[in-house]
């Protein structure tokens, strides 16, 4: 077999080579352990093997963990190519333009919000205060109360989002004209026309502002970015700003595109993603073509079946073929316990060292350690921050059916869901956060449940897939 297609110790499958060398706009649909970063690899590889430069060729991840693990592994086969987050790629095109660039605090959003209330109490502007039913007009106690707290969560995500997905104030102005609680667009945009002011003063840039202004400047030919082809993983998280800033670069280099993702694990709608640029992807690119991976390499084809159909109830999806040589009749372990404790102790020395402890919320493992084990220690991840990684056996705490549980139930306000499209199946996000969870492992999923206060989706695994459970206690 050709050496161009030996990467990393192994020879790359038919589906990876056939993706490879398709030279169209390209969306590779690659499920959770189907070897897409061998394939962006040798992507690269064959590129430069064609004619490409090493100048030409720009990749692109969401993370920088990420983008640097794809530099180092690009630089391990010799290929020296430029690999940025979307954030350093708007960053350095904003300093070939401004002599100065400053990076905008993440908090200082925060501290705008807390001045512009400040103010209202200040110059006794009690309507508004009234009309957010505050029973109090003096600052300290407004800004330590729990109220206080949602309005600016609620404000700043708002913003945020607005900025995310290519919106200003107009979408502002359309919302205070169709809203009954017009006070609170109000603020809003004052909010935000003040933070503008204030960055501009200072020549400081957000993280959505260096996508915002950096997509304008190239697509007014302000800035000429020489790039001929563009490789993007993980695309199912993009925004709409991240878009335009690509597109605006491939429609004035005539530049070649190759995105890699799966809808299966589109998980940061939250942050403004927006899934329907992968679904729609032919409509977006010219000449562009859908391919598949269909091996996985990391699951067993039990836990491959599994996962696939749970992630299928939804059927506002991309249907896929997945395929695995691996085999493991009980995948799932189920122990029970209403001691966390004990219960994460007794499947740690079980399994040894090579395991990843996955939860929902940051502060999940804390009602499983006490004050003999060194958290530090212990391998937690969130489902989120779990995304991309691997290990031999996964461990899933807090699978309970609460607020805070698995899946969130945690809504958001009627000013935030403004800007989200419908949910078009229930807990649809948190169904694909949970299926990024399940394929973590190479071997195991052991689940630590309370009997009495089970999530709806170990329910829904018990009924569907008894076969495969093993109760282990």
């Amino acid at each position: 077999m050709n050496d161009l297609f030996y990467i990393d110790g192994y020879y790359l499958d038919e589906y990876q080579i056939n993706c490879i060398k398709n030279m169209n706009n390209l969306l590779i649909i690659a499920g959770a352990g189907s070897g897409k970063t061998s394939t962006i690899l040798g992507k690269v590889k064959y590129l430069i093997s064609i004619g490409y430069k090493e100048s030409d060729i720009l990749c692109i991840s969401l993370t920088n963990e990420a983008t640097n693990g794809l530099k180092n592994k690009l630089l391990k086969i010799n290929l020296n190519v430029t690999c940025m987050t979307f954030h350093k790629l708007g960053l350095s095109i904003l300093k070939k333009i401004y002599p100065k660039v400053n990076i905008c605090k993440e908090d200082y959003l925060k501290y705008i919000v807390d001045e512009y209330f400040l103010s209202i109490v200040k110059y006794s502007y009690r309507k508004y205060l009234l009309y957010m039913e505050f029973k109090t007009f003096k600052y300290n106690d407004i800004i330590n109360s729990k109220k206080f707290l949602l309005y600016k969560r609620n404000i700043m995500t708002f913003i945020n989002l607005l900025k995310n997905k290519d919106q200003s104030y107009e979408k502002i102005f359309d919302l205070y004209k169709s809203s009954y609680n017009k006070i609170i667009y109000l603020f809003i945009l004052e909010i935000y026309r003040i933070y503008d002011i204030e960055c501009f003063s200072t020549n400081s840039f957000d993280f959505n502002d260096m996508i915002n202004i950096s997509a304008k400047l190239v697509k007014e030919k302000k800035i000429i970015l020489n790039f001929k082809y563009i490789i993007i993983d993980e695309f199912q998280d993009s925004s709409i700003i991240k878009f335009n800033l690509i597109n605006n670069i491939i429609e004035n280099n005539h530049a070649k595109l190759m995105c890699v993702g799966d809808d299966y694990q589109s998980i940061y709608r939250f942050a403004g993603s927006d899934i329907n640029l992968f679904l729609n992807f032919t409509k977006h690119f010219k000449n562009s073509e859908i391919m598949y991976l269909k091996n996985t390499y990391r699951n067993s084809k039990e836990i491959l079946y599994i996962s696939t159909k749970f992630i299928c109830k939804n059927k506002y999806q991309i249907p896929k073929d997945l395929f695995s040589e691996k085999s493991n009749s009980k995948p799932i372990k189920l122990y029970f316990s209403k001691n966390k404790t004990k219960a994460l102790k007794y499947i740690l020395k079980l399994i040894g060292n090579d395991y990843m402890i996955i939860g929902r919320n940051n502060i999940d493992i804390k009602y499983y350690v006490d004050k003999y084990t060194d958290i530090n220690k212990i391998k937690y991840f969130t489902a989120h921050k779990s995304k991309g990684l691997e290990s031999e056996n996964i461990v899933l705490i807090n699978i309970s059916d609460d607020i805070m549980g698995f899946p969130s139930k945690i809504k958001n306000t009627k000013i935030i869901n403004k800007l989200f499209d419908k949910e078009l199946y229930k807990y649809d996000e948190e169904r694909r956060l949970f299926y990024v969870a399940i394929t973590r492992t190479k071997n195991n999923v052991y689940i630590i449940l309370d009997k009495n206060n089970m999530s709806i989706f170990i329910k829904e695994l018990i009924k569907d897939f008894k076969k495969y459970i093993e109760v282990i206690n």
